[in-house]
C-alpha cells in the first residue's frame, strides 16, 4: 500500500460545503456553490461502478477507508484505494473530526493549514479591533494579540518582530498612529495591514510589506496631494491628535463590514502569502454600499521607506558598459 494511502486514517465524510452530484455510476460533479471553484468533473474510466457505491455511502454516513472498500479485491480495490487517497490530497473528501473551517481550507487552499500556528497582533481596542480579533479567533487564529493603540511602548514591542501581521484597527481614522505603526513595522521588517473606520466610508488596506509595497508615508503623501484645503486637514489632524481615540463610531454594521474585510485579507496573507489588499486601497461607502479599490504607488524618494528599497542593478559589470568595443583592423 502506497504512503499516500497509508496517510489516510480515520472516518471519512465529504468536505462541508461541497455538493457531490451523481451523474451515473461512474460520473459525479464537485461543485462549491453554483459558479464558485472548485467545479470539476470525476470520471471512472474504468467504468467499475465503484465511485458511485462509495458516493452513496459517503453520503449515509460517515465512512472508514476498510468500510468503502468492503466489497471490493484485486484491481477494483487498488483503484478504489488509489481514487479515495486522490478525493483526500484535494480536499474533496477528509476527516470527519475537522472543523468546518478546516475542512473548507483542505480544498479552497490546497489543504492549508496555517491559520493555527499564525501570529498576528490587533493593534486598536475599539469596536473594530475586538471584531477583527474576534474574527481572526473563529477563523483558528490561536496566536493573537491585541493591544491599546494609545499606548506607544506597547505598540513598539508588539510582536516583537516575530509575528506575521500587524492589523491596525481604529474606529476613526488616526494618520499619527498610523505613521507610529508603519516606523516600527518598517524597523522589525514586517508586514501590516490598515483598517480604519472615517465617518461614513471604512478603509481597508492597503496590506504594507517592506522592500515590496509602497509605505504608510507614500499613501499620506498621495492623499495629502489631493486635498483640496491642506490647511484645514492639517488642524483637523492636530485636533484628532489631541483627542482620544473613542470606542465606536457610527452604526455597529459598519465596523462589521469593515472588520470583514480586514479579517478577510488578513486570513488570506496568512494562507497564501499575499491577498487582494496587498499594496492596495479598498474604501467603502458605507452609506451606498459602493466600493472603490485603488493601487497604491511608491514614491521614488519616500524618505521613511526609500532606504529599504533594493537598489536597481545593471545586468552586467559596470566597468563592461564603460569599456568602448574593440575593433579589429581591416586588413
Amino acid at each position: 500500500m502506497s504512503d499516500d494511502r497509508e496517510a489516510v486514517d480515520g472516518r471519512l465524510v465529504i468536505a462541508d460545503g461541497l455538493d457531490v452530484v451523481l451523474l451515473s455510476e461512474d460520473e459525479v460533479i464537485v461543485r462549491f456553490g453554483t459558479q464558485s471553484q472548485p467545479s470539476e468533473l470525476i470520471r471512472d474510466i474504468d467504468l467499475r461502478g465503484t465511485l458511485a457505491k462509495m458516493i452513496r455511502r459517503l453520503d449515509a454516513r460517515p465512512q472508514t477507508v476498510g468500510e468503502l472498500t468492503a466489497d471490493l479485491e484485486g484491481v477494483a480495490l487498488d483503484d478504489a484505494l488509489d481514487t479515495i487517497a486522490d478525493l483526500v490530497d484535494r480536499g474533496i473528501l477528509c476527516d470527519a473530526r475537522l472543523s468546518p473551517i478546516e475542512q473548507y481550507l483542505a480544498y479552497a487552499e490546497t489543504g492549508a493549514s496555517a491559520l493555527s500556528d499564525g501570529t498576528v497582533t490587533v493593534v486598536g481596542t475599539g469596536s473594530l479591533g475586538r471584531r477583527v480579533a474576534d474574527g481572526l479567533r473563529e477563523h483558528g487564529v490561536e496566536r493573537l494579540t491585541i493591544v491599546d493603540a494609545d499606548d506607544v511602548a506597547a505598540v513598539d514591542a508588539a510582536g516583537g518582530g516575530t509575528d506575521d501581521l500587524a492589523v491596525l484597527a481604529l474606529d476613526r481614522l488616526d494618520v499619527h498612529r498610523a505613521h507610529v505603526v508603519n516606523r516600527v513595522r518598517l524597523r522589525e521588517r514586517r508586514p501590516w495591514l490598515h483598517a480604519a473606520v472615517d465617518g461614513a466610508r471604512g478603509l481597508v488596506g492597503p496590506l504594507f510589506v517592506p522592500d515590496r509595497t509602497a509605505c504608510y508615508n507614500d499613501l499620506d503623501a498621495l492623499r495629502q496631494a489631493l486635498l483640496p484645503a491642506p490647511l484645514l486637514d492639517r488642524k483637523h489632524r492636530r485636533h484628532v491628535l489631541d483627542r482620544p481615540l473613542p470606542d465606536a463610531v457610527g452604526l455597529p454594521a459598519g465596523a462589521t463590514v469593515v472588520a470583514g474585510y480586514a479579517t478577510l485579507a488578513a486570513v488570506q496573507f496568512l494562507l497564501r502569502g499575499s491577498c487582494f489588499a496587498v499594496g492596495r486601497l479598498t474604501t467603502i461607502d458605507l452609506e451606498r454600499m459602493r466600493i472603490d479599490v485603488e493601487d497604491v504607488l511608491r514614491l521614488p524618494r519616500c524618505p521613511v521607506c526609500g532606504n529599504l528599497r533594493q537598489v536597481a542593478r545593471a545586468p552586467f559589470p559596470i566597468d563592461v558598459a564603460l569599456e568602448p568595443p574593440s575593433v579589429e583592423p581591416v586588413s
